[in-house]
């Protein structure tokens, strides 16, 4: 990650950032079980665990009773940053659709500030950029290697 967007985003949590004092160990244990499905390359299109940790929104989705992809977002003053992860058996089945459709419902709900999603992805992650654009996101920048899309909810 670029030191320019670390530290572009380490002020903005410290500014406006929500905290979230009831992140339970047991969703942050099932993000890694999913996050251990993906392979190396999988991985680099992950966004950094000290911010999504803290994540104010996260929901599974569960096949068999077995956590098989998560959404979360961290809420930074009227942005939702999302990230998105679908284990690779499971993907191409909707499930990150249905994940996003939901939290585009959801977190306006549970956080009025909030005016619209914000969601980078690697410039070579096809699936996801199709995805973003399928659901109405707009590509605002290129910069290192990824595509912002930002979504308005309000």
């Amino acid at each position: 990650m670029n030191h320019m967007i670390l530290m572009e985003m380490i002020n903005l949590i410290k500014e406006k950032s929500i905290i979230n004092e009831n992140v339970s160990k047991e969703e942050i244990n099932l993000v890694k079980k999913i996050n251990n499905t993906l392979t190396n390359q999988d991985k680099e299109y992950l966004g950094p665990r000290w911010f999504y940790d803290d994540s104010q929104y996260r929901n599974f989705h569960c096949i068999n009773k077995e956590p098989v992809a998560y959404i979360e977002s961290r809420i930074i003053g009227t942005k939702a940053y999302l990230e998105i992860v679908v284990h690779p058996k499971y993907r191409k089945k909707g499930i990150a659709k249905n994940l996003i459709a939901k939290a585009m419902e959801e977190i306006p709900s549970k956080f009025k500030d909030v005016e619209r999603l914000y969601w980078v992805v690697k410039e070579d992650n096809i699936p996801s950029i199709h995805l973003a654009n399928k659901l109405g996101f707009t590509k605002i920048a290129e910069k290192n290697k990824e595509l912002r899309f930002i979504l308005e909810i309000k």
